[in-house]
């Protein structure tokens, strides 16, 4: 009947970003991150706070307004996302602690296949990460091949990479 069952009001930063925010559900809570940069978890019923995570090592005051954060990935009991200065998270999406935090600059999500995970850095890296310890398994340099300025999105198949970008144009590359 579209009635309001519960209100949860978080923490905000004194400038707005054009992002929207970025949530996901589990069995039992919403995911989403804060306009400071902290994960939150909501209960779906009662509409309380389960965790909260802080992202950010720097003063919300100084540098809030500057982050920008991917979509966030939920996959099995993980929450996977980035942000562009230079950090990749996993957490568990049960507590909110953090599994592992990789040094990657990219805010596009990360794709999740079987125990790995893809993404593509600002720089335009192709990374593939273990998904259990964040370590990096293999970088490739894909800009300085396929001479891109942006990376706007990507998706895997099978056994390709298809890659969007400025001016709206999509590559097929091998993975």
């Amino acid at each position: 009947n579209g009635k309001e069952i519960w209100n949860f009001k978080g923490e905000t930063s004194l400038i707005k970003k054009n992002k929207n925010s970025s949530l996901v559900l589990d069995e039992n809570n919403v995911i989403f991150i804060n306009e400071v940069g902290d994960v939150n978890a909501i209960d779906l019923s009662s509409g309380n706070l389960v965790w909260q995570t802080p992202t950010q090592s720097i003063s919300i005051y100084e540098d809030s307004f500057s982050y920008i954060y991917s979509n966030i990935v939920l996959d099995e009991q993980s929450i996977y996302f980035s942000n562009n200065k230079n950090e990749l998270f996993a957490l568990n999406s049960k507590n909110g602690f953090v599994k592992w935090k990789q040094n990657l600059s990219t805010i596009l999500p990360p794709i999740i296949i079987n125990n790995i995970v893809f993404t593509i850095s600002d720089n335009g890296y192709l990374a593939v990460l273990d998904k259990k310890k964040g370590n990096i398994l293999r970088s490739t340099n894909i800009k300085k091949e396929l001479k891109i300025k942006e990376n706007k999105g990507f998706i895997i198949g099978k056994e390709h990479i298809f890659l969007t970008f400025d001016p709206g144009q999509l590559i097929k590359i091998n993975v």
